[in-house]
């Protein structure tokens, strides 16, 4: 109250504050509007509410058409917002009119983007005013010579010019150096093919003969003692062995993708080595792909995959080849796998990760800047 300041260039002097308020659906909503006396005439509003806030200007009703629901002023179109009953539930100072606790109006709201058109009415009068958005930094600006309390004592915050420069030139070179990393990546195929699993070893005429909760088949490969029922002995060797390729790219990834197509409500699994064939080096993953599907209360369900990725890392230059021993559900046929193997091939994940990385570090950033700019202090 009684302080002074300047809006978009008139001298202003706060002399009367009132708190309103209206219900929806059995909850309170509450504003705040502080009236300003303009040096050589006239009044304008300012309007609080969330912590938002409107500068308001009493306007003549002859200057709004009215066409509906809708209304016009000064060449823009404002379409219905709400309508509510206001009531007046404190009042401090000295107005214009004669108000009192509990004075109600009916008041509408129409909009056009951020600006405001409102009409408040009783069974005497009809007010309209136009309302405009005001940053919280420009009304500190605008009453400089008072010490603001609570959330006005705080700077708003403002992104600096330099953001606009330094983000999108940081989002450049991001780009360049992971765009550029990824294309001089070889991305070379060094083998790609079907599996054939062998037929060679011992064959059983009882492989698929139950005995127990397994095959005799399962028994054999189990490790376990074979019981009465099935005849003793081991399953056949099922590895297979790529061709020998040639990595020719020095402490490059190799990338190996292996796959069942036609894998259809069932598992596969597979112990997979890659083999330096001239330095006898053995590096060693395991892969399990299971796959189904099917309908559920009419609604198509599917879980799981079909291929599976296996990376190995700093692969030196040389000759290789691929180990790899299947196992499947049993009673299934034999699955068809593939395996593709890549050498110095490009991660575009890490690429992403990286661009993440910068996201978190400028959001850090950000959330510091405002810290310091919203910390408290009076002006």
């Amino acid at each position: 109250m009684g302080s002074r300041g300047k809006i978009r260039g008139q001298d202003v002097t706060c002399i009367a504050f009132l708190v309103r308020r209206t219900r929806v659906d059995g909850e309170t909503y509450r504003w705040r509007e502080y009236l300003l006396y303009v040096d050589g005439g006239g009044y304008l509003w300012l309007l609080e509410e969330d912590e938002k806030w409107q500068l308001i200007r009493p306007i003549a009703p002859g200057d709004v058409q009215v066409f509906g629901s809708v209304r016009a002023y000064q060449g823009k179109t404002y379409t219905f917002l709400q309508s509510n009953t206001a009531e007046v539930e404190s009042v401090i100072g000295e107005m214009y009119w004669k108000v009192e606790v509990g004075e109600k109006v009916k008041a509408t709201e129409w909009k056009c983007g951020k600006l405001r058109l409102s009409e408040e009415r009783t069974e005497d009068e009809v007010v309209i005013s136009h309302s405009v958005e005001i940053t919280r930094n420009e009304l500190r600006e605008a009453f400089a010579g008072t010490k603001f309390r609570g959330f006005l004592s705080r700077k708003e915050y403002e992104f600096p010019d330099a953001w606009f420069v330094v983000v999108p030139a940081l989002l450049v070179i991001w780009f360049g150096i992971a765009f550029g990393a990824c294309v001089v990546h070889a991305d070379e195929t060094v083998y790609e093919g079907k599996l054939e699993i062998p037929t060679s070893g011992p064959v059983y005429g009882d492989d698929h003969i139950v005995v127990g909760d397994k095959t005799c088949s399962d028994w054999r490969a189990s490790g376990e003692t074979i019981p009465a029922g099935c005849q003793p002995g081991d399953p056949p060797d099922r590895a297979i062995f790529t061709p020998v390729f040639e990595v020719s790219r020095d402490k490059k990834n190799l990338h190996i993708r292996f796959e069942a197509p036609q894998l259809d409500n069932s598992w596969v699994g597979a112990d997979v080595a890659l083999i330096d064939d001239e330095r006898g080096d053995v590096y060693e993953e395991v892969v399990d792909l299971e796959y189904y599907h099917g309908v559920e209360d009419g609604e198509y369900w599917s879980e799981g995959t079909r291929a599976k990725s296996l990376w190995f890392w700093r692969v030196p230059r040389g000759r290789y080849l691929v180990r790899v021993e299947p196992a499947w559900e049993a009673g299934k046929p034999e699955p068809e796998l593939r395996l593709r193997v890549e050498s110095d091939t490009p991660r575009w994940a890490y690429a992403f990760g990286t661009l993440i990385a910068l996201v978190v570090i400028l959001g850090l950033g950000m959330v510091i800047e405002m810290k310091w700019q919203t910390r408290e202090g009076g002006t």
